[in-house]
């Protein structure tokens, strides 16, 4: 009953709410009309001429995931990376401001998902709506070494959860499940059955200690570099907007003075609704990748291992990147052109799968 309570309380403060109720798995496809946009041409880069501004250095332990200090336990502990709906009707995002990182790729019909990773999980937090796993969001947890949290999955995804035997908690199929997801009787009635799964932040926890599932790092040393340094070379990138060559697109705009780029999606602040908080970021990676589309529901195949082109965007530039992943277990690699390693800021980052060829507005 006070998880109820605390859920309801906490998002009364939009049209939808997360007040418990029981009910079994949500369906595995959406549709969504989809138009397809043509491609710009990629900006191109230019050199600023302002001096690089620096902060004093991080001192003692830091969370691998943002490069802020954090405590020395993140190092050891794995990252909790939870599959996030994101079709319109099935907004606000609960819990996602907590995120450190947060992917965000395209399922089928046009609609996109994203995962937020998380460094730590603790609190009776409302995390959600959760929907299910597609064969690269796997990729992408394993690239960090995280345990997943989904609810159901495509056929393909649940194979390569019993080949890899990766540690996960299903919202669907998972023994016990019941006992900690949980359905928000607001959101079934505004958005339907299959957008209304939740887990507390706790219980998320809770669930993967029972299963017993792996929560030390198999390497401490982190694989992302960090730089207080502010990027100067580049375009300017006052506003942002990332097309996914479809009707979906997320858009950024930068505030010089936190140093922040705050989202924007389908005509309203990108917010979290358990406190209105909008979601702002330090960083914006945009990868494209090789996406084609492998089956009668739409499905796709998102070639993750590798290499791609891309764009790091902070501190209102953009540069052109390269990003290399040796194989499914590997960390995402970034390089400048001149072949030097790209040094992300301090703080929070959104990251972009895109189709290759798909289009980029800066401002």
């Amino acid at each position: 009953m006070k998880k109820a309570l605390i859920a309801l309380l906490a998002c009364l403060i939009v049209l939808t709410g997360c007040t418990k109720s029981p009910a079994p798995a949500p369906s595995e496809t959406e549709t969504v009309p989809v138009t397809t946009e043509a491609p710009t041409e990629p900006p191109t880069e230019t050199t600023a001429t302002e001096p690089v501004e620096t902060q004093a250095p991080v001192t003692g332990p830091v969370n691998p995931l943002t490069g802020l200090p954090g405590d020395a336990s993140l190092a050891e502990s794995r990252p909790y990376a939870v599959m996030i709906n994101n079709i319109r009707v099935a907004q606000p995002q609960c819990g996602t401001t907590r995120a450190d990182v947060i992917y965000e790729v395209l399922a089928e019909g046009g609609i996109t998902r994203m995962m937020a990773i998380f460094s730590s999980l603790e609190g009776e937090t409302p995390i959600g709506s959760i929907r299910s796993l597609r064969p690269y969001y796997l990729s992408i947890a394993r690239a960090y070494d995280a345990v997943v949290i989904h609810a159901g999955g495509s056929p393909q995804a649940y194979a390569d959860l019993e080949s890899s035997g990766w540690d996960h908690i299903d919202g669907v199929n998972g023994p016990n499940s019941g006992s900690y997801y949980y359905r928000v009787q607001s959101r079934i009635d505004t958005a339907g059955y299959e957008h209304s799964l939740f887990i507390d932040a706790d219980d998320a926890l809770a669930y993967i200690q029972e299963r017993d599932c792996r929560t030390q790092r198999q390497s401490q040393a982190s694989p992302i570099v960090f730089s207080q340094d502010a990027l100067t070379q580049g375009d300017d990138a006052q506003s942002v907007t990332v097309h996914f060559r479809t009707s979906k697109e997320t858009s950024f705009t930068y505030d010089p003075d936190a140093g922040l780029y705050s989202g924007f999606q389908y005509g309203e602040d990108w917010a979290d609704g358990n406190d209105g908080t909008v979601q702002t970021f330090r960083n914006i990676l945009v990868l494209y990748a090789e996406t084609q589309t492998i089956d009668d529901t739409g499905r796709l195949a998102i070639d993750l291992v590798g290499e791609g082109e891309g764009y790091l965007i902070r501190d209102g530039k953009c540069v052109a990147i390269t990003w290399s992943r040796e194989e499914e277990d590997a960390p995402f690699i970034y390089h400048l052109p001149d072949g030097t390693e790209a040094a992300l800021g301090t703080g929070r980052t959104y990251v972009a799968v895109t189709p290759t060829g798909s289009a980029l507005d800066l401002a």
